[in-house]
């Protein structure tokens, strides 16, 4: 059982950085980024730094607990409900703004469908 919730543990710190991946790449590719999706990208790359910290400190323990898979789950929402947020900031949201905020909701809705 244990083992089980680590791999679970290890897959998501797996797949956390397929969409970090994902919006350095959009960074890099589009210099047309608004200040706004700048902020959203960033406040995404600061809670997965979060978000990786906190696996890496399951990934360690010997039993991971139900409680602790679902901190991680509540964290995910929490990546989603701040770059919500940081996009509100100015009353506005663009429609590159609402792609981006796409992209990272479509991105946890996945991997949270495929456990």
């Amino acid at each position: 059982m244990s083992e089980d919730r680590l791999a679970y543990v290890k897959n998501r710190l797996d797949r956390i950085q397929v969409i970090l991946n994902e919006l350095n790449d959009l960074a890099d590719k589009d210099h047309a980024l608004t200040t706004d999706e700048q902020e959203i990208i960033l406040n995404v790359k600061n809670n997965i730094a979060k978000y990786k910290e906190m696996a890496n400190q399951l990934a360690n323990e010997i039993d991971i607990s139900d409680e602790d898979l679902e901190r991680l789950y509540i964290f995910e929402k929490k990546i989603v409900q701040d770059a919500s947020s940081e996009a509100l900031t100015d009353g506005h949201i663009s429609g590159d703004e609402s792609d981006l905020l796409q992209k990272i909701l479509d991105f946890f809705t996945e991997i949270n469908e495929e456990d």
